[in-house]
Parts: structure tokens; sequence; C-alpha cells
């Protein structure tokens, strides 16, 4: 099945290796998938901070409000990881 073509409320999560003017990027936004930004301006890459390549994307999701944002932590991983909430 084609992620265009899902009927049910999906989230996808993680690092997606694009920008948000990428090509792979802009095919998810042109199949209704919603790209959540981040809060702060803080990038979870620290390595290089300017990308947001780690996300939270989702679909078909009745949702009145969502909210993604980094979470200060540089010692696990050269990515900080993202605090998303979804209020139905």
């Amino acid at each position: 099945m084609a992620l265009g073509e899902l009927d049910h409320p999906a989230v996808l999560a993680g690092d997606f290796n694009a920008k948000r003017k990428d090509e792979s990027i802009q095919l998810l936004e042109h199949a209704d998938w919603k790209i959540l930004s981040y809060k702060s301006k803080k990038m979870s890459v620290y390595a290089t901070h300017d990308s947001q390549i780690d996300c939270f994307v989702i679909s078909n999701f009745p949702h009145t409000s969502a909210e993604s944002r980094v979470i200060d932590e540089t010692i696990a991983s050269d990515h900080r990881p993202i605090f998303t909430e979804i209020i139905l």
C-alpha cells in the first residue's frame, strides 16, 4: 500500500536524512502527510546545527494540535531526541 492511500491514522518518526525542501519530504507532503515543525529553533542534529532531518510526520490523524520540541541531550548520539505531543 502506498503512503498516500492510507485510510487510518499513521505516524512516521525518525531520521529522514532529508531537509524540508528535499524531494523525499515534498513527496510526503504532496501525499497529505503533515511534517510537524519544532517549537524551538534548536535543531536535532547538533553536529551541524543547520537542519531538521529528524521529525514526526502524521497522516489521517484527527488531532486538535501537535507540537514537537528538541530535548537538549548530547551524550547518547549526534542527534538530539525529539518529544512530540499530539492532543486529540
